[in-house]
């Protein structure tokens, strides 16, 4: 897809909107025909119009047939033109629409795919990017769909009614062509100060960004209920749209004057078209009927060029849009978890884990340096804690092993294997992961348990299973609809956060993964149930490497190896006994910190510290 998308890239680009439209081919080549059609039945009606003012200048018994011969065609005329009319808006329609269906699935897998280093980037806070990811496919329809279709049928319109003036009078016609450089240069410049205005994206900006202030203010009511904030989010959202208010106006501004200029140039060629004409009568070089039938042609000719003109805006959003799309599109994930053909997969996984002189800083924040040269090791089938103050460094080591980022120096290795080698799809199905702050689906309890593992479809009795070691079954069965009842905002049942940790863990404990990473996993559950989890957890497993992080300190204790981080480098390292028996260790400072660490004496009366 992403070859695709370059070799599309090199192409002019309108010819790159076209080849994303490629499947519905069909669509768009019966819209093109049936809208030149429709172009050419405007100057055919001008004509027979014309033709009825010559009806005025026959006798009564001419007339009345000439009248009903032209009553036939006219109704003839405007059948195929309505025919031509609704085929076209249908076929354009359809292409238009299925464009915009691609290019938002494309768009939203391309999200999927990117790293978590380009999220942290300001521009692509995720309101943003879905905000970008509705309005901008969308927007697409305005290179494509009926905006050919209004460019083609000022084309069958402009064709037709050359041919049909330049056979009514030549010299009539060429007085009124000289005003069509005027009409095109009016319409070219403002397509260019549209499509320029837009490139500065400015205006979708400032959208997106009153937006997001929508979407975090109502996401978060309850604190900014509670804060007061409401006042500072309206002038928020006020400032926003006010900035986009202007700009609109601004680009509105320029579209008032194209049309104003294109409304006085009608009236231009009116004055020629009557002042020359009625000199080729006099001169007899024209019948009055031929004045007519020029005038009407080029006329309506205009008005149809009008009506392609206005889709100017239009089509330089649409512009901007597909800038934006195509940018995203073909943009490479450096950490594609897509890419099936990169990196190995390990035929046999022991599950030892090792970090070896990492450092790193996040993109966003590369003034400050997250880790240090740490350097420990994950023994396979034992449980490791990582614990330490706050902000040194704990949950970014989980965040490595997910391969969330890459260090900058130094290797996060799995039996020997450095992750950057192995295949990051198949690296994240032997990992399961439960974070601090439980994520639920907008679906049932049984489907959120079920979505652990994909791959396979699950049995009653496994996702019962599963739930029961998290300690859950019993509170699930007990809601009214049991596993069925559903899970996120659409919701009637509102789950307790320990109540969603749970289902969390039960999903992890369904997806029977090789390594385990708990990042605060139980900070949500009292202590009784942690402990019962814990002792289930522990009993399976056995052949498990398990990768702890916590601040509640009883979580970690039964591991078999801790290490303590500050500031992004091993302080101390060993187990919970080894540890606690330095009374000036920083783990030591941390019991006592959480009331675990007490005193007593030996048989010896030597004091010494105990927990």
């Amino acid at each position: 897809m992403v070859r695709t998308l370059k070799n599309i890239c090199r192409k002019p680009f309108f010819l790159r909107i076209l080849a994303l439209n490629s499947p519905e081919w069909f669509s768009i080549l019966l819209g093109s025909i049936t809208s030149l059609i429709y172009g050419a039945v405007t100057p055919a009606y001008a004509l027979i119009l014309a033709l009825v003012f010559g009806l005025f200048s026959q006798d009564a018994e001419t007339a009345e047939r000439n009248a009903r011969n032209y009553s036939i065609i006219v109704f003839f005329v405007g059948l195929a033109g309505g025919l031509c009319q609704f085929i076209s808006s249908y076929a354009f329609t359809r292409s238009g629409e299925a464009l915009t269906v691609r290019m938002r699935v494309m768009s939203f897998a391309t999200l999927l795919r990117q790293e978590m280093s380009w999220y942290d980037e300001e521009e692509n806070q995720q309101n943003i990017l879905v905000t970008r990811l509705s309005k901008d496919a969308a927007a697409l329809k305005g290179m494509t769909g009926v905006t050919i279709g209004a460019f083609l049928n000022a084309v069958g319109t402009l064709v037709a009614g050359l041919a049909i003036s330049f056979a009514a009078g030549w010299k009539l016609t060429l007085v009124l062509l000289c005003f069509t450089p005027l009409i095109v240069i009016t319409g070219y410049m403002l397509g260019q100060k549209l499509s320029k205005a837009g490139q500065k994206k400015a205006f979708s900006t400032h959208a997106e960004l009153g937006s997001m202030y929508a979407t975090e203010s109502l996401k978060n009511i309850r604190t900014v209920t509670s804060l007061g904030l409401q006042d500072h989010f309206i002038r928020l959202y006020k400032q926003a749209y006010n900035k986009e208010f202007r700009l609109s106006l601004w680009q509105s501004q320029r579209i008032v004057v194209g049309n104003a200029l294109a409304n006085t140039l009608m009236f231009f060629i009116q004055l020629a078209a009557f002042g020359y004409g009625a000199r080729l009568v006099i001169d007899r070089e024209m019948t009055y009927i031929g004045v007519f039938q020029v005038f009407a042609v080029i006329t309506y000719a205009t008005i149809a060029f009008g009506r392609s003109a206005s889709m100017v805006p239009n089509y330089s959003r649409a512009k901007e849009a597909s800038i934006r799309i195509m940018n995203l599109n073909a943009r490479q994930s450096r950490i594609d978890p897509d890419n099936e053909n990169e990196g190995e997969i390990l035929e046999r996984v022991r599950g030892v884990l090792e970090f070896r002189d990492v450092s790193l800083k996040y993109p966003s924040r590369k003034e400050s340096r997250v880790l240090r040269h740490l350097s420990f090791t994950c023994n396979k089938g034992e449980a490791t804690g990582i614990v330490g103050p706050s902000g040194s460094g704990k949950s970014t080591c989980i965040a490595l092993l997910e391969r969330f980022y890459d260090p900058q120096r130094g290797k996060v290795l799995l039996d020997g294997h450095d992750l950057r080698t192995i295949n990051v799809k198949w690296l994240r199905s032997i990992i399961g992961l439960v974070q601090q702050e439980p994520v639920l689906f907008n679906i049932s309890i049984r489907d959120n348990i079920a979505y652990g593992d994909t791959t396979r479809e699950f049995t009653d009795a496994e996702i019962y299973e599963a739930a029961r070691q998290a300690d859950i079954h019993d509170t699930i069965i007990g809601l009214a609809q049991g596993y069925d009842t559903m899970c996120g905002s659409s919701s009637q049942v509102k789950l307790a956060g320990g109540q969603k940790q749970r289902i969390a863990i039960a999903r992890l404990l369904i997806r029977n993964p090789k390594i385990v990473l708990f990042d605060e996993a139980t900070s949500a559950l009292n202590a009784a149930v942690e402990e019962r989890i814990m002792r289930t957890f522990n009993r399976t497993r056995a052949d498990r490497t398990c990768v702890m992080v916590a601040h509640r300190l009883s979580t970690i204790r039964d591991c078999e190896k801790i290490v303590v981080l500050v500031r992004g480098r091993v302080d101390e390292e060993g187990t919970d006994e080894q540890l606690a028996t330095n009374p000036h260790g920083t783990y030591s400072q941390l019991l006592r910190a959480a009331g675990l660490y007490t005193t007593t004496r030996n048989t010896d009366d030597i004091e010494t510290e105990s927990f």
